[in-house]
């Protein structure tokens, strides 16, 4: 009679058991499907500065054409800065006036994108959309966001990239988020994305810095170019600054040459980017020089052939 107490206390508890077990696991179930279902929501969400533009045809047509005459406005900077360099040849090296500050609001870069009127803009755009389609770009809380819509889906994703200059005069551009949607995707997620990117962009450097050339002004072909900006990627993919060097063109009609010029400051914030470049020194000059013609030098063993 004892024995079948024990028996029937036995079961009871181990029914209680078993009961609490399936409340908890249909809690736990159910918190998984509301938080599935409140990703899914966020991954479909279209983030607050991405749209349509808040101003008329004509008045985004005007942006365009102002972005336009501001890129200009910098090429002929950029001459005037080559011109000098040549000068300094023979009458040295002058400081003084070497610095540009440009402002560009976020309409008008997206304005011109879209309006892609020139040879290089409308490559650019062929190069981009077979990636990301409706590419827009934000400038807000100190970061460059660039969101568009991948191939074969309806999502918005986005890159947040605040860039900075540091005390070292480098570009610490740093990857802060992914986002698909308004859902914020870990880094640890996108680890297999990123290792592919990273061995592309790898592969690329390798391939431009073997063309890469410069002269003894600063002028540098595309291929030098496209192998500093890769670079820049990867850094950025990995966490490190670079070195703060953009390219300028200084010739409207030919822009696979461009004078090398260095990024002083940079701020992103409320719709506009503010960015001001200077001229290379010549120390800096002759620095980029070497590296360049070092990266572009193929590997020998002994002497090198006259």
């Amino acid at each position: 009679m004892i024995g079948r107490k024990s028996r029937d206390d036995l079961l009871s508890f181990c029914m209680k058991w078993i009961k609490r077990i399936f409340i908890g696991t249909g809690i736990v179930v159910l918190m998984l499907a509301v938080l599935a279902g409140v990703a899914i929501h966020r991954m479909h969400t279209v983030p607050a500065w991405y749209g349509a533009p808040r101003c008329t045809p004509a008045q985004w047509q005007e942006a365009g054409r102002h972005a336009k005459q501001v890129f200009g406005q910098t090429f002929s900077w950029s001459a005037d800065m080559l011109a000098k360099t040549v000068r300094s040849r023979t009458e040295g090296w002058d400081a003084a006036n070497t610095a540009k500050t440009i402002t560009l609001s976020q309409d008008e870069i997206n304005a011109w994108y879209d309006i892609h009127d020139n040879t290089d803009t409308a490559a650019l755009v062929e190069r981009v959309n077979p990636f990301l389609r409706d590419l827009r770009i934000t400038f807000i809380d100190g970061a460059i966001v660039i969101s568009g819509k991948p191939k074969d889906s309806d999502t918005v994703d986005s890159l947040v990239l605040k860039p900075h200059v540091d005390e070292q005069g480098n570009l610490d551009l740093r990857l802060t988020d992914v986002l698909v949607g308004t859902l914020s995707v870990p880094r640890v997620f996108m680890g297999k994305t990123f290792a592919q990117l990273q061995s592309d962009l790898t592969a690329h450097v390798a391939a431009q810095q073997s063309r890469a050339g410069i002269d003894a002004y600063g002028a540098v072909n595309r291929a030098a170019m496209t192998a500093a900006y890769a670079q820049m990627l990867l850094n950025c993919l990995a966490g490190q600054p670079s070195e703060a060097i953009f390219f300028v063109p200084f010739d409207f009609k030919d822009s696979s040459k461009a004078l090398a010029v260095r990024l002083a400051a940079i701020t992103a914030d409320d719709g506009k980017m503010t960015f001001t470049l200077r001229a290379l020194t010549p120390e800096e000059r002759l620095a980029l020089t070497q590296k360049i013609n070092h990266a572009a030098a193929p590997a020998t063993v002994g002497p090198a052939t006259p």
